[in-house]
C-alpha cells in the first residue's frame, strides 16, 4: 500500500486530548514501519477495524506502540471506542466501514451506550471539521456519517442530549454549523451531505433545541439557493414552525430565500394547513380542536409573511397555473381550495391592501365560489367552512373600497337557479341532516341576492310532491330572511298577479316585520279569491294595525267560507276587541254552519270558545256576562240555548275536545263560580282532556286571585 492511498493532509490532523499519541500513530500509518505487511492483509482499513473489535487482532497490527495500547485496555471501551471512532473519520466509505459501524452498535450493547455513543457522535462531528481539509468525497461522507448516526441515535432524551452536544462542540471550539458556509462544502457531492445535516439538524431543533445558530443557517442555505438541494431544503421547513424559537428562525430563511423557494414553502405551509383543516373538520373533542385552531392560526401567520415575500405579479401568475390545472384534476384541485379556506387566511384569501393585488384576490375568490358550489353537496363539512371564510372575507374594508364591489359580484355569481336549486335539493333531503344545515345556511348567506332565486321556485304550482316540498322550503327560507327578502316579495304583491305561493309568503312576511306602509297593498289582498292568500292576509292586517285591520277582519267573520271565517274569529279574541256586537257575529256564524252541515264543526266550535275567552268577561247583550253562559255550555249533558239564541245556536252534540276549549276559555275569564266547577270537573268528569284542561284552569283562576 503506497503512502498516496493514505495522505491524509500535509498539516496533519489535531486530536485533542488523544493528540500526542495519535499523532504518532497516524504518522506511522503514512510510513508504514516494520508492520506495514499486516495491515496490507485487509482490503480496508474498515476491516481492520471491524477484526479489532471482534478481537481478532490487536493494536500492535497498527504499530501502536505496547504502552498506548495498555492505556486503551485501562481507560476501558469507551477509550478503545474512540480510538477507532478516530480511525473512521479518516477512511474513505467502504463495506469494512459499514461492518465496522455494526460491530460498534454491538459494543455499544454491552457498555454505557449513552456516554459512548454522545462521545462517539460528538468524535464524528470532529472528524467532519477536519474533514473539511481532505477529499471531497471524504467531506461528504463524513457529513453522511454524522448525519446518519444523529438519525439512528436512541437517546432518552433527544432534545437534552443534542443540546448537550451542541455546546459540547462549542466549548471545543467546533461549531459544525457554521462549516457549512464553507467553499469546500458547497459543491460536488458535499451539497448533498449539507442538506442531510441541516435536515437531521432541524427535526431536531423542532423538539426544541435553545442553542441554533440562526444565522449560519440562514447563510448555509443561502449558498445553496437556486440549487435542488435548496428546494429540497425548504420544503422541510415546516418541521421548525413549530420551535420555540419560530419567528426568528423564520425570518432568517426568509431573509436568505429567493422567490421560487418561498413559492416552494409556501406550497408545503398550505398542504400542511389543509391537512389541519381537514383534522379539524372530523374533530369533536373541544380541546383538541382549540389545539388544531390554535396550530392553523400560527400557521396563517406565517403564510402572510412567506406571502409578502413573493411578488404579486408571481402570485398572479401562480394562480392563473392553478386554474389551468384543476380542468385536469378539478375535484382534488376544489377539495384543496376548499380545504385552504377553513383557517383565514390559510391559501387564497387575505386581507389585501393594495390595487395590484386586486387580480390575484379576484381569481382566487372566483376560486371560492367554484369550490363552494362544488362541495356543498360531496364534501358539506367543508362547505360550511368554506362559506365562513367567504363571509369574513366579502365584508367591505374602508381601505380596500373595491373588496365591496368584488363581493357584490361574487355573490351574484354564487346566487343563481342551479346553485340555489342544489342547495334546496340538499335542504329537503330526510337522511342528511347535516347537509341539510349546511346548505341552509349556505341559502341564508345569499341574502338578498338568493331571494329572486328563491322566488322564482314559488312561480308555478307544484307538479308532484318533490316540487311541493322545494316550494316548502323556499318559503320558509324566505320567511327566515324577511329583512332581506320583503322589499322584493311587496314589489312582487304591488304588482297585479302575483302568484299564490310568493302572494302568501309576501304577506306573511310583511305582517311579521310590521311594516306599516305595507297595509294598503295587504289590504287587497283580504278579499282575494285564494283561502290561504286572504287568511294571511288577515293575520297581517291584524300584526301591521289592529285599530285599522279589525274592520276588515270583523266583516270576514260573516265569510262564505268557513275556514276564512274561523281565522277572523280566532284573529279578533287575539285583538282582545270590545266590540261585544262581534260575540253575536260569532255564534251567528256557529248557527250558519249548523244549518247547512249537519255534521258538527269542531274545529270551529273549538276555535270559537277560546276566541270568547281572549275576549275577556265582558257584558252580552241578552245578559249576564259571558262567564255565566260559559259555564252552562261546559256541561257535559247541557242543551240550554246559546246566548238567548235559537234552536240551530246551540252547540250540540259537544266533543271532549269542544268542552276542552270551554274550560280553557272559563281558565281566561272565570272566578269563584267557574273555580267551582272547575274543581268539580277535575275529579270527576269522563274525559281525561277535560279534567287536564279544568286543572289547568283552576290554576289559572288561583294564581290571578293571588295577583289581586
Amino acid at each position: 500500500m503506497s503512502d498516496n492511498e493514505h495522505e491524509i493532509s500535509s498539516e496533519g490532523p489535531k486530536l485533542g486530548n488523544w493528540g500526542l499519541w495519535s499523532l504518532d500513530f497516524f504518522e506511522g500509518m503514512v510510513r508504514p514501519p516494520r508492520e506495514a505487511a499486516s495491515i496490507e492483509r485487509f482490503e480496508h482499513i474498515g476491516e481492520a477495524l471491524c477484526k479489532l473489535l471482534q478481537g481478532r487482532i490487536t493494536l500492535t497490527y497498527f504499530n501502536v506502540p505496547l504502552e498506548y495500547e495498555e492505556r486503551l485496555l485501562v481507560d476501558g471501551p469507551e477509550a478503545r471506542m474512540l480510538f477507532i471512532e478516530d480511525l473512521i473519520g479518516f477512511t474513505k466509505a467502504t463495506d469494512g466501514f459499514l461492518e465496522a459501524k455494526e460491530e460498534l452498535k454491538l459494543v455499544r450493547k454491552r457498555t454505557n451506550a449513552v456516554v459512548v455513543f454522545h462521545k462517539l457522535a460528538l468524535r464524528l462531528e470532529r472528524s467532519f471539521a477536519m474533514g473539511l481539509s481532505l477529499k471531497p468525497e471524504v467531506q461528504a461522507e463524513s457529513v453522511h456519517k454524522f448525519a446518519l448516526l444523529m438519525r439512528e441515535s436512541a437517546l432518552p432524551d433527544p432534545r437534552k442530549e443534542y443540546e448537550r452536544l451542541q455546546n459540547e462542540m462549542r466549548l471545543r471550539g467546533i461549531g459544525g454549523i457554521e462549516l457549512l458556509s464553507k467553499d469546500e462544502l458547497i459543491a460536488g457531492e458535499g451539497m448533498e451531505a449539507a442538506t442531510r445535516l441541516i435536515l437531521t439538524l432541524m427535526s431536531r431543533a423542532a423538539s426544541g433545541v435553545p442553542d441554533i445558530e440562526l444565522s449560519a443557517w440562514a447563510m448555509s442555505y443561502q449558498r445553496l439557493a437556486g440549487t435542488q438541494i435548496a428546494q429540497d431544503l425548504v420544503a422541510n421547513l415546516h418541521h421548525v414552525a413549530q420551535g420555540p424559537r419560530q419567528e426568528a428562525m423564520q425570518a432568517a430563511f426568509m431573509e436568505a430565500m429567493a422567490a421560487p423557494d418561498l413559492i416552494t414553502w409556501r406550497a408545503k405551509l398550505e398542504k400542511q394547513g389543509s391537512e389541519l383543516a381537514a383534522r379539524l373538520v372530523k374533530e369533536s373533542d373541544p380541546s383538541a380542536r382549540d389545539e388544531i385552531e390554535g396550530r392553523l392560526k400560527g400557521l396563517s401567520k406565517l403564510l402572510d409573511k412567506v406571502t409578502q415575500g413573493i411578488p404579486p405579479e408571481m402570485l398572479a401568475d401562480l394562480t392563473a397555473k392553478r386554474l389551468e390545472t384543476s380542468e385536469s384534476n378539478r375535484a382534488e384541485h376544489l377539495q384543496l381550495v376548499a380545504a385552504a379556506l377553513l383557517a383565514d387566511p390559510i391559501g387564497y384569501l387575505k386581507k389585501m391592501s393594495s390595487e395590484r393585488e386586486k387580480g390575484y384576490y379576484e381569481r382566487s375568490l372566483a376560486q371560492c365560489v367554484e369550490a363552494f358550489s362544488a362541495l356543498v353537496i360531496e364534501h358539506v363539512p367543508i362547505a360550511r367552512l368554506v362559506l365562513q371564510a367567504l363571509q369574513a372575507h366579502l365584508r367591505p374594508v374602508p381601505e380596500v373600497p373595491w373588496r365591496a364591489e368584488l363581493a357584490g359580484r361574487t355573490l351574484r355569481e354564487l346566487a343563481t337557479d342551479r346553485h340555489v336549486q342544489r342547495f334546496l335539493g340538499i335542504v329537503v333531503t330526510p337522511d342528511k341532516p347535516e347537509s341539510r344545515e349546511h346548505a341552509r345556511a349556505a341559502l341564508l348567506y345569499l341574502g338578498g341576492a338568493g331571494v329572486p332565486h328563491l322566488a322564482a321556485l314559488l312561480n308555478e304550482p307544484p307538479k308532484d310532491e318533490g316540487a311541493q316540498a322545494l316550494q316548502g322550503a323556499a318559503a320558509a327560507l324566505l320567511k327566515e330572511m324577511a329583512q332581506v327578502a320583503e322589499p322584493y316579495l311587496s314589489n312582487k304583491l304591488a304588482e297585479a298577479g302575483a302568484p299564490l305561493a310568493i302572494a302568501r309568503v309576501g304577506l306573511d312576511v310583511i305582517g311579521q316585520l310590521k311594516k306599516t306602509e305595507r297595509f294598503e297593498i295587504v289590504s287587497r289582498y283580504s278579499n282575494h279569491g285564494d283561502q290561504g292568500v286572504r287568511e294571511s292576509a288577515l293575520r297581517a292586517l291584524a300584526l301591521l294595525d289592529p285599530a285599522k285591520g279589525q274592520a276588515l277582519i270583523k266583516r270576514s267573520i260573516g265569510d262564505r267560507d268557513f275556514n276564512i271565517a274561523r281565522t277572523a274569529i280566532l284573529l279578533m279574541g287575539e285583538l282582545k276587541t270590545q266590540d261585544s256586537s262581534v260575540i253575536q257575529q260569532f255564534l251567528e256564524t256557529l248557527k250558519r254552519r249548523e244549518k247547512e252541515v249537519p255534521e258538527p264543526d269542531e274545529r270551529l266550535q273549538m276555535v270559537t270558545a277560546q276566541a270568547l275567552g281572549m275576549l275577556g268577561n265582558i257584558p252580552v247583550r241578552t245578559g249576564g256576562h259571558l262567564e255565566d253562559h260559559l259555564l252552562d255550555l261546559v256541561q257535559p249533558q247541557q242543551e240550554k240555548k246559546i246566548l238567548g239564541l235559537g234552536g240551530g245556536g246551540k252547540l250540540r252534540d259537544k266533543s271532549p275536545a269542544v268542552r276542552a276549549a270551554l274550560c280553557e276559555a272559563l281558565g281566561m275569564i272565570g272566578a269563584d263560580k267557574t273555580l267551582q266547577l272547575m274543581r268539580k270537573l277535575a275529579l270527576s268528569d269522563p274525559s281525561e282532556p277535560v279534567k287536564a284542561k279544568a286543572r289547568d284552569a283552576v290554576k289559572a283562576i288561583n294564581s290571578r286571585a293571588t295577583k289581586k
